[in-house]
């Protein structure tokens, strides 16, 4: 699981509760922040500020993003073919631009790539409020 601006209260949440049923975490923060994310349960921060979580190569099953700032491209190039993201904070222009986006972005995700991608690495997410 990863979750986007992860030292903020929900993102810290998020975490903390996702540990507890044993899910690997990663938090998306910036420096300054990321031995409170560390000390929170993240198993790996990614610097927002010069790494691109959507570039690692790594696949997440959910995404929790808190900020409102994750398109829908980033997303699929993060998830896993049946990846889920959760989208928390971003008002009601953000939810009908995601919804809206996310009906063409299936259309053309299927039609492009193959539902498995077995040469890249997946991070399992096994907790029972995430099945």
């Amino acid at each position: 699981m990863l979750v986007n601006r992860a030292s903020g209260a929900v993102g810290a949440f998020a975490m903390q509760l996702a540990r507890h049923y044993g899910v690997h975490v990663t938090g998306v923060c910036s420096s300054d922040n990321s031995e409170l994310v560390l000390d929170l349960g993240a198993e790996r921060v990614i610097d927002h500020r010069s790494e691109d979580f959507s570039r690692s190569g790594q696949l997440y099953d959910v995404i929790i993003n808190t900020v409102g700032n994750i398109t829908l491209g980033r997303f699929g190039r993060a998830t896993t073919a049946k990846g889920i993201l959760l989208a928390v904070d971003g008002g009601e222009a953000v939810f009908v631009r995601t919804l809206a986006s996310a009906v063409l972005w299936s259309l053309r995700w299927r039609q492009r790539w193959p539902s498995t991608q077995p040469d890249r690495k997946t991070v399992p997410c096994r907790a029972p409020f995430f099945a």
